[in-house]
């Protein structure tokens, strides 16, 4: 099997299992997306590791999926918004049990830490809060979340695809060499049309709010991949990890919507 199909088949796999996890209710969602957390976390925490950052890399994962799981819960209105207290001792923790660990560098090990606990774990617990925006309807929708969802993959696909064929003018030449101008102009107009398309299915919202959230997916997807791979680059790998076939990691997967996901719902907030 060439990397063309492995790519293809493990893209399409990928895409099904979150197109049915996110349909499938709040606890299918939960559970993909703690997952996710956990895997974005770890290889975070090896990417800092490379950097020369002696992190608290188990401490940093299960405070994040602490963190994950009581914004879930919370903004579902399963539990009162006194549950985050739980919080603050596991936060504590990591900086006391860095004064017995007689590592180099404290400050740096804790700063890494709690990188971890801003870049990428607040991101994804935005997630969270979008499915639970009264979008059409109160309680549990995943439409808003999949439509973003669509959105940035229609801008992964052709800016890759346009930016391989007509790219000329480098984004960022030193981070990420193959990123174009023209393919982010080129993934910009897809993703618009895309949607255009979710608009004039749905009818819900209106059309200039689908062309922000497209502009928002364009230009916030397109650094958030580039801040990714300046990280990769600093490590010195190419790819996060390993677990998806031909397409690397978590972070690899996630790295647009770590940037789209806060401030789509920034805007989101605003508008409804």
């Amino acid at each position: 099997m060439n990397n063309l199909t492995k790519r293809t088949l493990s893209g399409i796999g990928f895409i099904l299992v979150i197109v049915g996890a996110l349909t499938g209710g709040p606890l299918t969602f939960y559970i993909l997306f703690i997952v996710i957390t956990g895997f974005c976390l770890w290889e975070f925490y090896n990417l800092a590791l490379k950097n020369g950052a002696d992190v608290q890399k188990t401490a940093g994962i299960i405070t994040g999926l602490v963190i994950f799981t009581v914004n879930f819960l919370v903004t579902g209105g399963y539990i009162e918004n006194n549950w985050w207290l739980i919080v603050l001792p596991f936060i504590f923790l990591i900086h006391i049990r860095e004064l017995y660990r007689n590592k180099k560098n404290p400050f740096r090990n804790i700063a890494y830490t709690l990188a971890g606990l801003i870049y990428p774990l607040l991101f994804l617990t935005l997630i969270s809060q979008i499915v639970f925006i009264p979008y059409p309807d109160p309680g549990y929708n995943h439409h808003m979340i999949l439509s973003l969802f669509v959105l940035t993959w229609s801008h992964d696909s052709f800016a890759y695809i346009l930016g391989k064929r007509f790219g000329k003018h480098k984004l960022s030449r030193n981070i990420s060499p193959q990123k174009s101008w023209e393919g982010l102009a080129g993934g910009l107009f897809f993703t618009i049309l895309a949607a255009l398309i979710i608009f004039y299915l749905t009818s819900h919202l209106n059309v200039v709010i689908w062309i922000v959230l497209a502009i928002i997916v364009s230009v916030a997807g397109t650094f958030g991949d580039l801040t990714v791979s300046s990280v990769k680059r600093s490590a010195g790998v190419k790819e996060s990890g390993h677990l998806i076939p031909g397409h690397g990691g978590a972070l690899d997967r996630f790295d647009s919507a770590l940037f789209i996901i806060p401030l789509a719902y920034a805007f989101l907030k605003l508008i409804l």
